[in-house]
């Protein structure tokens, strides 16, 4: 389990965000499908190699028209629900006990990606064709290396859009799989998306500068206080 642990649901939100935003397709694609509110319902389980699956989450999300988004992360476990919310405002963890918000990551538009099937086939790492829930998916490899081998695996539909339907973190110990189990089209209003007036931390962001730059990763480290510099302007204002 040490695994599931290491590559938390935080870190597979964050990572399908970045890849995703990385290699945005713009409109102008022969078949534009057209974005609308939802509610998936997913699993995560951690596949240790060799021995059965086991359960980490049920998570719930909400995502509407324009592609804002909360997700309600149940572990299996017990313990208490995770929140996470993409907003305009950015993409938080929302800690209701210490009744505060940590920012993540900023807000990246999705309506101008992944809405053609020619726009996903055009994504670098677009591997094969899948389905799930009837819905038909084209799957985007990435590499990502490292002494575990690790690799990603998100399966996309255009007509979903910019979540995508699977993702799974391959390594050499096992896999660490989301999937949709069930999906329902239905309008998602401001209560449900809408940030709560919470104070905003930047703990997140700060731990993962220092890290970047213990492996002299100068660049990603610099992009996050950018990030850092731009939210504190914005709020002083």
């Amino acid at each position: 389990m040490k695994y599931l642990r290491a590559i938390s649901l935080s870190v597979v939100l964050v990572t399908m965000i970045l890849f995703l935003a990385e290699y945005a397709v713009r409109k102008g694609d022969a078949r534009q499908y057209i974005p609308r509110g939802y509610q998936v319902i997913t699993k995560t389980s951690w596949h240790p190699v060799g021995m059965p699956p086991v359960l980490n989450s049920i998570d719930v999300r909400w995502v509407n028209s324009e592609g804002e988004w909360k997700r309600i992360s149940y572990p299996a476990s017990g313990k208490s629900p995770k929140v996470l919310l993409s907003s305009k405002s950015g993409v938080f963890r929302v800690n209701v006990q210490a009744e505060e918000l940590q920012l993540l990551r900023e807000y990246s538009d999705p309506n101008i990606k992944l809405r053609s099937v020619e726009g996903i086939k055009s994504i670098p790492g677009f591997h094969r064709e899948d389905s799930l829930l009837g819905y038909k998916t084209y799957v985007i490899k990435k590499i990502i290396g490292g002494k575990d081998n690790v690799s990603v695996e998100f399966h996309i539909s255009p007509e979903v859009g910019h979540i995508p339907l699977k993702a799974i973190i391959h390594r050499d110990a096992g896999d660490a799989v989301t999937e949709a189990i069930s999906l329902t089209y239905m309008d998602v209003g401001a209560d449900v998306i809408s940030k709560p007036d919470l104070p905003v931390k930047l703990d997140f962001l700060n731990r993962e500068i220092e890290r970047y730059d213990e492996k002299g990763l100068r660049e990603d480290a610099d992009s996050l206080r950018s990030i850092i510099k731009r939210w504190q302007g914005k709020s002083s204002q």
